[in-house]
């Protein structure tokens, strides 16, 4: 038994004592009460410490060297020792109240405390005695359950795939009523963008200079003038000009000025004969004129690879099938996995965007092409053709057979107009059906019967072949317990 001693000094009195014991929540407690003469030793005061443990069903003893506290120890019934390791090999008596002169007018209580004690010591007893004879029964437990017969029912599962030819007309979901008759298809949109490049296919004129000469300038607007280099002179014939160099022109309309020029654009086209007019650009332009004496000269072009119109042609046919492809993968992402596209459906909706460098008949190697064009497609819930294949196939699903769950597909389809111009969709749905039951219903079935009469009574229920096997072989019927019973099917 667990003991737990208490050491208690000269100062500690009944009180402090029992709210020891009552911390120490133990149920055989030692107190080691010093030799010298202290607060213990006081009349009453172990006493009070003895009923309180009778009270709470404590187990009190003591260890002391002092005779009188020892002797009040055995006249109140409490075990007395003379070490603490002579306690703890010891065997305790229990409290047992005696009728004193102070308990004399109390019979009836200790009466009643007593009975009390004996009638938990006999819950104990009777406890003890019920846990030890279910020990004793559970190996006869388990031994019977070993032995109690076991079965095998093997089902020879024979699935079957069913094909429905569907012909459905298709109408749009978000542009049609939704009472409207038909596979109802949802249409989807993405914009993409792509280039690619290709060698220039021809030859051009490139230019390769610019046209120079002198302009001989006049003022004719009554004040001095002066023209920043970058000032642009238009010919009669459209040539347009810049200076190259700041002038002052003064407010005399018979001076001359001569300043440098250069033509803006590269090539012959910047060329001008001698004797060629010119006015300056913008809201003056009439007041400044000019002339040139010499012709204006220097600019050529020559022979180069350029890209024609029909090389981008080309390479934008095959660039839309690139992008078509990669918007029939985006689309059917859009539609997500319980939707099928229609990839006849995808078709362009219109150009964003189409940007040729370099431009067709001018110079460069090699062409480049970007687009950016928007997609359309319709997609078709995969919910509504399983639905369709179920009723197409209605008369063909027997009272014991069930769709397996996930089992379906499609094995073809195509859109096709008819002769009022209505698209339809035609196609094949492949099903997966299997006989309707479950392991319970068949334990039910079988459970109690003779292995032959199960047999019978499940294939004519379940239209399945087959066969079982019991455990002991010799036992006569399927055992009563369905947990014993077990079903497999491939």
């Amino acid at each position: 038994m667990e003991i737990t001693a208490i050491y208690l000094d000269e100062r500690d009195d009944e009180l402090s004592t029992i709210d020891k014991i009552s911390w120490s929540r133990s149920a055989h407690v030692l107190l080691v009460i010093p030799n010298r003469t202290g607060r213990m030793a006081r009349p009453g005061a172990l006493a009070r410490v003895r009923k309180h443990c009778l009270t709470t069903g404590v187990q009190l003893a003591i260890t002391c060297r002092n005779r009188d506290i020892t002797a009040k120890a055995r006249r109140l019934g409490i075990s007395v020792f003379r070490s603490e390791k002579a306690a703890r090999r010891a065997r305790w008596h229990h409290l047992i109240p005696r009728v004193t002169a102070t308990a004399a007018g109390r019979p009836e209580r200790w009466k009643a405390l007593l009975a009390k004690r004996g009638a938990a010591r006999s819950v104990r007893s009777a406890s003890t005695g019920t846990l030890v004879f279910s020990l004793c029964l559970l190996p006869l437990f388990l031994l019977a359950l070993l032995n109690i017969p076991s079965a095998t029912i093997r089902l020879a599962v024979s699935e079957e795939a069913q094909q429905a030819a569907l012909d459905l007309p298709l109408r749009i979901a978000n542009k049609e009523g939704r009472d409207a008759a038909g596979l109802a298809a949802e249409e989807f949109t993405v914009v993409i963008e792509s280039e690619a490049q290709v060698p220039a296919g021809g030859k051009v004129r490139a230019a390769t200079g610019y046209a120079e000469g002198r302009l001989a300038i006049t003022n004719h607007s009554g004040a001095e003038l002066v023209l920043p280099a970058g000032s642009v002179l238009v010919s009669t014939d459209g040539v347009q000009v810049e200076t190259t160099a700041e002038i002052r022109l003064p407010a005399d309309p018979e001076t001359e000025t001569t300043v440098p020029v250069r033509a803006l654009q590269a090539g012959p086209q910047g060329n001008a004969p001698a004797g060629s007019e010119w006015q300056l650009e913008g809201s003056t332009g009439a007041l400044v004129r000019a002339v040139n004496s010499a012709q204006l000269t220097g600019g050529s072009q020559v022979a180069a690879r350029g890209m024609r119109q029909n090389d981008y042609d080309r390479l934008e046919v095959q660039l839309l099938e690139t992008m078509r492809q990669q918007a029939v993968e985006q689309l059917a992402a859009q539609a997500g996995s319980q939707a099928i596209l229609l990839e006849e459906t995808v078709s362009i909706v219109r150009t964003l965007e189409r940007k040729q460098n370099p431009p067709p008949g001018y110079p460069g190697d090699p062409g480049r092409l970007a687009l950016k064009v928007e997609f359309s497609g319709m997609a078709v819930p995969l919910d509504a053709l399983w639905t369709a294949a179920d009723e197409a196939l209605e008369d063909q699903t027997t009272e014991h057979m069930t769709v397996v769950p996930g089992f379906y597909r499609v094995e073809s389809g195509s859109l096709v107009e008819d002769a009022a111009g209505q698209l339809r969709w035609q196609g094949v749905i492949l099903r997966i059906v299997r006989p309707d039951w479950s392991a319970e219903q068949v334990r039910g079935l079988a459970a109690g019967l003779a292995p032959a009469q199960a047999r019978e009574e499940l294939e004519r229920r379940l239209g399945v072949p087959v066969t079982i096997s019991v455990s002991p072989e010799w036992w006569p019927r399927l055992p009563l317990l369905p947990f014993r019973i077990t079903v497999e099917a491939p």
